[in-house]
């Protein structure tokens, strides 16, 4: 196993690009990107780019995927109208941008675009350490509501975020 794959869904190519751990090979494949099945293209490129440099499947040993085509949706404001569920009391983490500013000391410039509005990060209270042990468990009865609050809101999809706690060794 010597192939290391990367691809990216791009607004008009998929690429794939291929490097060949053991005699430093690269290689490029390039197909138009098929907006109403994206799997589509990421399917033609893989099988282009194997067949392109003779590469067995079983010769790959490190697949990566990545999408310009979801961070434009972002970036334009086109994406689904998304809700976040979060640990109870972190909803607002988003919005508060800790440092994530490109002035750090100037408090009068303008926010970046909020991507979710406070109205549709919903909070679930549970709460986990570092190594997945609860240290608060999920409060199952609470997501009936979160599931009418999310129907009420018409929502198309939803990122679900949870707190965990690190803890020093």
């Amino acid at each position: 196993m010597a192939w290391r794959l990367g691809i990216d869904i791009g607004g008009t190519f998929t690429d794939v690009a291929l490097v060949n751990d053991v005699d430093g090979t690269i290689g490029i494949a390039k197909t138009p990107t098929t907006p109403s099945d994206f799997g589509e293209a990421v399917l033609t490129g893989l099988y282009d780019s194997l067949d392109r440099y003779g590469v067995q499947p079983g010769e790959v040993s490190f697949l990566s995927h990545a999408t310009t085509v979801v961070t434009n949706s972002i970036l334009e404001g086109k994406g689904a109208r998304t809700a976040l569920i979060s640990t109870r009391g972190f909803r607002d983490v988003l919005e508060l941008r800790r440092s994530a500013r490109s002035d750090l000391y100037d408090m009068f410039q303008d926010p970046p675009r909020v991507l979710v509005p406070r109205h549709r990060r919903l909070e679930i209270t549970e709460r986990l350490d570092a190594t997945g042990t609860a240290i608060m468990p999920l409060v199952e009865s609470e997501i009936p509501g979160l599931i009418k609050e999310l129907k009420d809101l018409k929502v198309e999809a939803v990122a679900i975020s949870l707190l965990v706690i690190s803890r020093a060794s």
